[in-house]
């Protein structure tokens, strides 16, 4: 094994802190991206990029999507499965490249967006760049090498924005985003290979690719349903309600997308590879199971209460007036977060445990409530698609947890004790905001001056806990963090 079991704590916290650091300034980057961005290309134009990104997605699954899970979570890994992985990754990244130039006019008659079919064949070049990079990630998280990872990752998105914000201001329009995604993928692929070089040369090992494609049928079953469930309210707004009110929309999933990616992507990242690697100690999965329960609760449920109160002001301040149609479908969105994050979280657990087709029977039941749902919704426009996705991704949260308890033998007071810190803190966050609104509105404060204030006052109250009522931050927090109080 790349990493001692003995050293598995140890490593995973070093993991989520660079995890940590890579997400959070991308977060901060991405900002000042849309800030920009937002100025000088149109909600119709972020239709457009939504529906081509709702193709490319579709190629990755079925491209990357099952083999980086298959090759992190084998036992023993060696040369030669490395060369068959490589050449397996860019043999199906020339495929559907080719597929998709094939199907792209298609799919502009499908939407009725002529300008799809020339952006589709230029972003399928990053199914080839990433292809080139996926054996080199994989192996990085099986060391949980996350330093390495990070580090490309901010290296790419700091080209993104560079070349988004310059083709922008340059007036390139919708161009300036998909060359920046292009950029974004090679730059990002040449780093990974950098941090972790493996033979390139081709082999295709046959029983190897049986092992691959036996393990990664469930995940790729598993995404097919959850791909539609999550692209389907995007569909139908754009098929039915135009590319505009996709625009809106799209924004209101991006900002949504922020602080759920904050958290949950850095447990779901570290969490499978780590827990590969205790799969069959069932007591230390249940442990860092609910460990990730408690953390997910901690921040998500304080930290979406606050971004839902906060929203108005942020979306009038950062993005302009132009998207104040989106504010009310982004506080019903952020609603979901926690949920959303759990819900991933076990994913990974009954993956790594090897069960994927128990995740893919779930997503099933998830993909045809949310069709439904969301077909309702849409007579209500995009806040009526915001309510139905809510709606159901509740009832998707309580079906995972029924499964994670089955799974894992996890019982009910121990999940009402792991989440407790997480509901005390976000009781105090919305009590703090709401008597800081109620202030700022008697003195008649501009909205830059109470946006600041709030982001302040929360900042001082959660020091303030952490350095003089630290229990109330739960065990994990006391146990993991305790160097911070």
């Amino acid at each position: 094994m790349a990493v001692k079991l003995n050293n598995l704590g140890k490593s995973s916290i070093s993991a989520g802190k660079w995890q940590f650091i890579s997400v959070f300034t991308q977060a901060i980057l991405q900002l000042y991206v849309l800030y920009i961005i937002a100025r000088h290309i149109s909600p119709e134009s972020f239709g457009v990029i939504s529906l081509a990104n709702m193709a490319i997605m579709f190629t990755t699954v079925m491209t990357h999507g099952y083999l980086k899970p298959a090759l992190v979570q084998r036992d023993e890994f060696n040369e030669e499965l490395a060369r068959t992985g490589f050449t397996l990754s860019v043999i199906q990244s020339l495929i559907f490249m080719a597929a998709l130039w094939q199907v792209a006019p298609y799919v502009s008659i499908l939407f009725d967006t002529p300008q799809l079919t020339e952006i589709l064949k230029v972003l399928s070049i990053t199914f080839f760049t990433n292809g080139l990079s996926l054996v080199s990630e994989a192996l990085l998280e099986r060391q949980l090498n996350f330093k390495a990872i990070t580090i490309a990752n901010l290296l790419a998105y700091i080209v993104y924005a560079t070349i988004a914000i310059t083709l922008a201001e340059l007036g390139y329009g919708i161009w300036a985003l998909i060359w920046a995604a292009v950029s974004q993928s090679i730059i990002r692929s040449c780093s990974l290979f950098y941090h972790k070089r493996h033979s390139i040369i081709p082999a295709f090992d046959i029983s190897e690719v049986r092992k691959l494609l036996h393990f990664g049928g469930g995940i790729v079953l598993s995404w097919l349903f959850n791909y539609v469930s999550i692209n389907s309210d995007k569909f139908i707004i754009g098929k039915w309600l135009g590319a505009e009110s996709l625009g809106f929309y799209s924004m209101a999933i991006n900002i949504m997308e922020m602080p759920r990616k904050f958290i949950a992507g850095i447990l779901d990242n570290v969490l499978y590879p780590a827990l590969s690697l205790i799969k069959k100690d069932h007591k230390r999965v249940k442990s860092a199971v609910l460990e990730s329960l408690e953390i997910v609760t901690l921040f998500m449920l304080p930290l979406s209460t606050f971004m839902i109160m906060l929203m108005p002001d942020t979306i009038s301040l950062l993005l302009g007036n132009n998207w104040i149609i989106t504010i009310i479908p982004i506080q019903i969105l952020l609603s979901q977060i926690p949920l959303r994050a759990f819900v991933r979280i076990t994913a990974s657990v009954v993956t790594v445990l090897g069960m994927p087709y128990s995740i893919a029977v779930i997503n099933s039941i998830y993909m045809a409530l949310m069709i439904i749902g969301v077909w309702i919704g849409h007579y209500w426009g995009i806040i009526g698609v915001a309510v139905a996705v809510t709606a159901v991704v509740v009832v998707n949260f309580f079906m995972s947890l029924a499964l994670l308890k089955r799974k894992t033998d996890i019982k009910w007071i121990e999940i009402i004790f792991a989440i407790k810190p997480g509901f005390t803190i976000c009781g105090i966050v919305f009590c703090m905001i709401a008597v800081l609104e109620w202030l700022l509105t008697i003195l008649s404060t501009s909205i830059f001056i109470g946006l600041t204030a709030k982001i302040i006052g929360m900042s001082v109250m959660l020091i303030g806990i952490i350095m003089f009522y630290p229990a109330m931050m739960g065990n994990c927090w006391n146990r993991r963090f305790k160097h911070i109080n």
